[in-house]
């Protein structure tokens, strides 16, 4: 993998950490929601940082900068995915009936003792999300 080009996808990976950031509604109409929020804010942030920690490590090091870099770059990735598919659509999703499910899965969940079920995402096919992936896209670097 080139240099380049690791550099450039660490940029378009903080810049995608920007646009999910921006996508997390400011106002939610319920205030369970304002913890998964500010988590998802905070795991943002920190992925922005431990890209531009990834870019910092392109710098030397060699070859092994650069696998060190590319790992840090597959978690953060890895991270953002399950924040743009997991996090951020409950938050748009904010019905009175997502609601109630949710303190009854978690009312169960407690009572059982087993661990809390994967979460499930509605149906987003409405549009009510736009996705960091349909965000313009910075060209690839010649070469």
């Amino acid at each position: 993998m080139s240099y380049l080009y690791l550099m450039w996808l660490i940029r378009e990976q903080i810049d995608r950490a920007a646009s999910l950031k921006d996508a997390i509604p400011d106002r939610l109409h319920h205030a369970a929601l304002a913890r998964l929020a500010e988590v998802c804010k905070e795991a943002l942030d920190e992925q922005a940082r431990q890209l531009g920690r990834a870019r910092a490590l392109l710098g030397g090091a060699g070859d092994v900068g650069v696998a060190s870099a590319l790992s840090v770059v597959k978690a953060c990735t890895r991270t953002m995915g399950e924040i743009e598919g997991y996090g951020i659509p409950a938050l748009h999703c904010q019905s009175d009936q997502a609601v109630f499910l949710n303190d009854v899965l978690s009312a169960m969940q407690c009572e059982t003792g087993l661990p809390p079920p994967c979460p499930t995402v509605a149906c987003m096919s409405n549009g009510c999300v736009k996705s960091a992936v349909d965000r313009p896209r910075r060209p690839l670097p010649p070469g």
